[in-house]
């Protein structure tokens, strides 16, 4: 009976501590999940936060983005318009040089007027009135034809004149500007004869009827030979029309 009664009374102990253990669990419990609770409020606080730092982030981006294009864009501006200004110092640069030079020949020209030097229409050189005769002035009553003078017959370009005469002088309306000078080796240029074709307008480098495979240029060796080719088939088919032609006249003019 003793024995039962101290079963029960320990039976009862170890209850009471199991309860109290239960309790303690339960507290336990509590917090824990009040922390668990609290840590989801603070990872939802920080992803709310992450989301808003991330829009911020890609706004800002984008915002800078837009501005980089948009200094790019004023940067290629400003490059176009230095090109643009370089180009136009370049050509004032230019119109300033040729201001220069016609400004050093009118100061030539007044500094010839002073010392009564004039400049010949014909010869282009310089004289004085005292000293201008008859057989003063020299010039060629041809062109130059690429290989000769065809007046004369002298073959170097630079050679006097074969004609004789007074020096005719320049009035200030007569002297000649960049674009006269280019009219009239155009025209010089277009009087030229060639001593192959006997045609005016080019010479004997630059004649197509030329029989001379021309060596001096290695990479058109192709073309010359189509060229000479050509005009071997042009001048047999020329021969052949003569002989026709030829033909054709001594039947005309048999008499039957």
């Amino acid at each position: 009976m003793n024995l039962l009664k101290q079963t029960n009374k320990d039976q009862a102990e170890e209850l009471k501590t199991m309860k109290e253990d239960n309790s303690y669990l339960t507290n336990e419990l509590e917090a824990f999940r009040d922390d668990a609770k609290d840590q989801l409020e603070k990872n939802k606080f920080l992803l709310y936060q992450k989301e808003q730092f991330t829009i911020a982030y890609k706004t800002k981006f984008q915002r800078m983005t837009d501005v980089i294009n948009k200094n790019n864009a004023e940067t290629e501006k400003i490059l176009d318009k230095n090109i643009v200004l370089d180009r136009n110092i370049k050509l004032m640069n230019e119109e300033k040089e040729k201001l220069k030079l016609r400004i050093q020949k009118i100061v030539a020209r007044k500094g010839n007027y002073d010392a009564q030097v004039k400049t010949c229409k014909k010869c282009h050189k310089e004289f004085k009135e005292k000293e201008n005769f008859n057989w003063s002035c020299r010039t060629h009553q041809s062109d130059w034809g690429g290989e000769m003078w065809w007046c004369c017959g002298k073959k170097d370009k630079d050679a006097p004149g074969c004609k004789y005469s007074k020096h005719e002088s320049k009035e200030d309306s007569d002297y000649e500007d960049k674009g006269v000078d280019d009219d009239q080796n155009e025209w010089l240029k277009k009087q030229r004869r060639c001593m192959c074709c006997k045609q005016l307008g080019h010479t004997i480098e630059n004649c197509q009827r030329d029989p001379n495979i021309k060596t001096g240029k290695q990479n058109e060796i192709v073309s010359e030979m189509e060229r000479l080719s050509n005009l071997k088939e042009c001048r047999k088919l020329h021969a052949e029309n003569i002989v026709n032609t030829t033909h054709f006249i001594k039947r005309a003019v048999m008499v039957p």
